[in-house]
């Protein structure tokens, strides 16, 4: 660690990726591919940490409380969600052959947990957010 309290690490990435961050750097306005890349980092990890939390909320929702539950998630267009308690589902085509996917998911906590669980484990589930839970009376 220096005396900004800054610690360097190593990367090694492959020479079309850094060619994207030094594109960035110049879109940017900056020099620094070190800026670019903890800014990325950083914003991995604040929505990797936000959806962890948001699932956590599912954790202490009693069993049998009616909920609403919204995910956003990107997929492959040969992966079909089967799921018992789907709502509603709205879709749209990205660039890459991905599919945007809006899911509601209505029913019992302990029931639309274990559908989410199924949702995450899908082979091409991409990126799976849960945006809101919505309590029901």
């Amino acid at each position: 660690m220096n005396e900004n309290g800054i610690t360097r690490i190593s990367v090694s990435i492959n020479p079309r990726l850094l060619k994207d961050i030094e594109d960035l750097c110049r879109a940017f306005g900056t020099h620094s591919r070190s800026e670019i890349i903890r800014e990325a980092i950083r914003v991995f990890v604040n929505k990797h940490r936000d959806t962890q939390r948001t699932a956590r909320m599912l954790d202490v929702l009693q069993e049998n409380c009616e909920i609403i539950c919204i995910v956003q998630l990107k997929k492959f267009k040969a992966v079909s969600l089967d799921l018992s308690m789907i709502h509603a589902k709205f879709s749209a085509k990205l660039d890459g052959g991905l599919f945007i996917e809006t899911v509601i998911l209505r029913g019992r906590a302990g029931k639309v947990k274990k559908e989410l669980e199924n949702m995450f484990k899908l082979h091409g589930i991409l990126q799976p957010e849960i945006v809101a839970i919505i309590g029901v009376t």
